[in-house]
C-alpha cells in the first residue's frame, strides 16, 4: 500500500512538471564596453610663404664656351669638306650653339701707299734712340741712322738764324739749367720726353750749349718730326691744323696761305693756356704735296690731318 502511494505520488510530480515547464528566456547579449572618450584638440594653421627661388647667374659666352657662375662648358664639331666650324654663343640651356659655315677668304687690306713726295732723294744722319720720333713709323730705321726725304730734313743750322732744337739733359730743367741757358739766349718751348726739351735758340749758342756737361745730346727739331703721320700717307687736297711757335710773327701765317687753296681759320695764341695748346693755329686746305713745303718752316711746330 506505501508503495502504490510513493508510485501516485511522483505520477503527480511529473505531471505537474510538465504544466509548469515554460520555454527558457533567450539570456540577454552583453553590453559593450564603452569606448574612451576622444580628447579635444585644438589645430593651428599658418600659412608660409614659399621661398624665393634663387636666380641662377647670367649665362656668359667667352672664349668659345658657355659658362654659368663657374661652370663651363665647351663645344667642338667636325664640319664637311668646305665647311668650318662657328660658335655663335649659348642656347636657352647654356651650351655652345655650334654652326657649320662655308670657308671665306678675308678680302686682304692693302697697305698704304706713301706719297709720292716722300720717295725721291734720301739722306741718311745719326738720330739719337730716346727721342720720340713718329718718323721712325714710316722710314726705313737702321744702325742708328734714319732715311729721311731730303724735304723735310735739315742737317744743320744756320749759324746766327734763331732755330728750334732739341736737347736731351741730364735731369728735369731746373733754375740752374734755365739759368745757363738763358745766358745764351735760349729758351725752353715744350717738353717731348724724359728731360727732352724743344729749345729754341740761334745757330750760333746751338754749338755752345751742345757741350755743356749737363746736355746728354742734341739735334735740330726736324721737319719730319712735324707732320702727323696719316699725312705721309696721304694725296690730294687735305684738310690740316698747322700750330706754330708762340712768339712767331704773323707773316707766317700769309707764307702758309700762300700754299693753301683755302684758309677756313686762325686763331691767335693764347697765353694763359699750356703750351703747345695755347699756340696761334691755322686751319686750311691745300695739296698734300705742300706739307713738307709747311713741315720745313721754322715757325711751324705741327701739321697734323683734320
Amino acid at each position: 500500500m506505501r508503495a502504490f502511494l510513493l508510485l501516485l505520488l511522483a505520477a503527480a510530480l511529473l505531471a505537474f512538471g510538465c504544466v509548469q515547464q515554460q520555454p527558457a528566456a533567450a539570456p540577454s547579449p552583453t553590453p559593450s564596453p564603452t569606448a574612451a572618450p576622444v580628447p579635444t584638440q585644438t589645430i593651428f594653421v599658418t600659412q608660409v610663404p614659399s621661398p624665393t627661388p634663387t636666380p641662377l647667374p647670367p649665362c656668359v659666352f667667352a672664349n668659345d664656351s658657355c659658362c654659368r657662375g663657374s661652370s663651363c662648358t665647351a663645344a667642338s664639331a667636325t664640319c664637311a669638306q668646305g665647311l668650318v666650324a662657328r660658335l655663335t654663343g649659348c642656347d636657352a640651356n647654356c651650351s655652345v650653339i655650334v654652326e657649320c659655315v662655308a670657308v671665306s677668304s678675308p678680302t686682304p687690306t692693302p697697305a698704304p701707299q706713301l706719297n709720292p713726295v716722300y720717295l725721291g732723294a734720301t739722306t741718311a744722319f745719326y738720330f739719337p734712340e730716346e727721342l720720340d720720333f713718329a718718323a721712325k713709323r714710316v722710314f726705313e730705321y737702321r744702325n742708328g741712322s734714319l732715311r729721311l726725304p731730303t724735304k723735310i730734313f735739315k742737317s744743320a743750322p744756320e749759324p746766327m738764324g734763331t732755330e728750334y732744337f732739341v736737347f736731351k739733359f741730364e735731369w728735369e730743367p731746373d733754375y740752374y739749367i734755365k739759368d745757363r741757358l738763358e745766358l745764351f739766349g735760349a729758351i725752353l718751348m715744350h717738353r717731348l720726353g724724359n728731360a727732352t726739351y724743344v729749345v729754341r735758340s740761334s745757330g750760333g749758342s746751338y754749338y755752345a750749349i751742345k757741350d755743356l756737361t749737363f746736355v746728354n745730346w742734341s739735334a735740330v727739331f726736324q721737319p719730319a718730326q712735324k707732320i702727323g703721320e696719316s699725312l705721309f700717307y696721304a694725296s690730294g687736297l687735305v684738310r690740316a691744323k698747322i700750330t706754330l711757335f708762340r712768339g712767331e710773327d704773323g707773316d707766317v701765317v700769309k707764307e702758309i696761305s700762300e700754299l693753301a687753296s683755302e684758309v677756313h681759320s686762325t686763331t691767335a695764341p693764347n697765353y694763359l693756356l699750356p703750351w703747345p695748346e695755347g699756340g696761334r693755329e691755322v686751319v686750311v686746305t691745300l695739296d698734300a704735296s705742300a706739307v713738307p713745303d709747311v713741315a720745313a718752316m721754322r715757325a711751324v711746330y705741327s701739321i697734323e690731318e683734320v
